[in-house]
């Protein structure tokens, strides 16, 4: 008789069916808690990356109302710094001031210019926070410009009665490829600190040019007080003073460190020793290869021209808003014995202008009836044939820009420089007597 098999008992194949549903359920179970872990993951991620996008938006906001509101306030902080620095530079010029009201207004002007420089350091700083430092690079003659940073550097030592001279340790190219505006701020930056902490002997500025590395070396040597030797490794740290009752931010040399980085090369303290002085050395690189057929000897003589031009004979009409601007133009102009014109209308400026024939108009941009940039259309409609130079104290390069792509011949900017006023008017003249 067979074996009967229990009911209760089941037989092997329906047992391996259960386990594999059994383990089917445990799997699908298990595979459900990892998608909702993943789904909660990725709602997770998802706020994140709004919260992220939402901060970078509230920074990017948050810079660019910081740029303006610098902007804004460089441009009305210029604006009568211009008139404070421009009028002390003509009353300083005057034969008939006593010596003590020269004094004062010396005082005057030296305090403005530092306060102009302080005012440059900050809205550099800002750029350098954004990541938007820009340089203007371009091709500059070696000796001019050297000659022109030891007037300029010989200038501000007089002003303390310190000595200044200047060094060629070596063969210069002719020319050399960098930011020149950049580089005078370093090196300025490093004078003036010198000046800062120098009061008996004065100052030495040593060039030379590594070929090796196309590397500028502009050495800056004082005989101040020197660094202590525990301060000497954080004087490129932002706000850094050597002491606190000097004046100045404490921007000036971190700054000027970033700019020579920027321009591929760099800022170094050499040497200083307390009560010995102190040797800075600014290293700029030459983006241009030359041959040694192309270098010029050490000597570079003082060839840079602070005088005003002759412009006898031009019509020179001042456009601005401000009597006080337009003072001032004249007071810088008077010397070029040009024949000058003036108004505080655009309107007006176009009825002169269709009246008589002049050579220059120099134009202010902000302007209560029509901005500097409509009075420009205004007069091409015309057939203005003169020169139409911009002056502003909107300074900065997008602002330099945009004049110069809008069609104005030149960009003057506020607090006008004298001697770049004068170097620019006498290109304009010599190139209209070649023509």
């Amino acid at each position: 008789m067979e074996p009967t098999l229990n009911s209760n008992i089941k037989n092997e194949p329906e047992l391996k069916f259960e386990k594999i549903l059994h383990s089917n359920t445990a799997l699908t179970q298990n595979l459900e808690t990892v998608v909702t872990r993943l789904q909660n993951e990725i709602s997770l991620r998802e706020c994140y990356q709004k919260a992220l996008e939402k901060s970078k938006l509230n920074a990017e906001k948050s810079a660019e109302a910081k740029s303006i509101f610098l902007a804004n306030m460089s441009h009305e902080i210029r604006t009568p710094l211009s008139l404070i620095l421009g009028f002390a530079e003509e009353l300083i010029n005057s034969s008939e001031l006593t010596p003590s009201n020269r004094y004062l207004i010396h005082t005057i002007q030296s305090n403005s210019e530092m306060l102009a420089r302080l005012i440059n350091d900050i809205l550099d700083f800002s750029k350098i926070e954004a990541g938007k430092m820009d340089f203007n690079v371009g091709l500059i003659k070696t000796c001019p410009f050297i000659d022109e940073l030891e007037n300029l550097f010989k200038t501000k030592c007089s002003e303390k009665s310190l000595t200044f001279r200047k060094e060629i340790l070596t063969w210069l190219p002719q020319y050399f490829f960098s930011d020149e505006v950049r580089i005078k701020q370093i090196l300025m930056n490093l004078v003036c600190n010198s000046l800062k902490y120098t009061d008996k002997g004065g100052v030495i500025l040593k060039v030379s040019y590594n070929q090796t590395n196309s590397l500028l070396h502009f050495d800056v040597i004082d005989t101040g007080e020197g660094i202590p030797l525990n301060l000497q490794s954080d004087v490129f740290q932002m706000f850094k003073q050597l002491h606190k009752d000097k004046p100045g931010s404490g921007l000036g040399l971190s700054l000027s460190r970033n700019l020579a980085r920027g321009l591929e090369g760099d800022l170094k303290l050499v040497l200083s020793k307390p009560g010995g002085g102190t040797w800075f050395r600014a290293e700029i690189k030459n983006q241009m290869t030359f041959q040694r057929s192309q270098l010029v000897p050490s000597a570079c003589s003082s060839t840079v021209s602070h005088s005003p031009p002759d412009m006898t004979g031009w019509k020179v009409l001042i456009v601005d808003d401000l009597i006080d601007n337009i003072r001032l133009l004249e007071c810088i102009l008077r010397p070029t014995k040009a024949i000058l014109d003036s108004t505080t209308s655009s309107k007006k400026a176009l009825q002169k202008v269709q009246a008589c024939k002049y050579d220059l108009v120099l134009l202010d941009l902000i302007m209560p009836e029509m901005n500097g940039f409509k009075t420009l259309e205004k007069l091409s409609e015309l057939h203005f044939t003169g020169q139409i130079w911009a002056v502003s104290a909107h300074a900065m390069k997008k602002d330099i820009t945009m004049c110069l792509e809008a069609g104005f011949s030149q960009h003057i900017s506020k607090p006008i420089q004298r001697a770049d006023f004068y170097q620019k008017l006498q290109c304009l003249v010599t190139s209209q007597k070649l023509m």
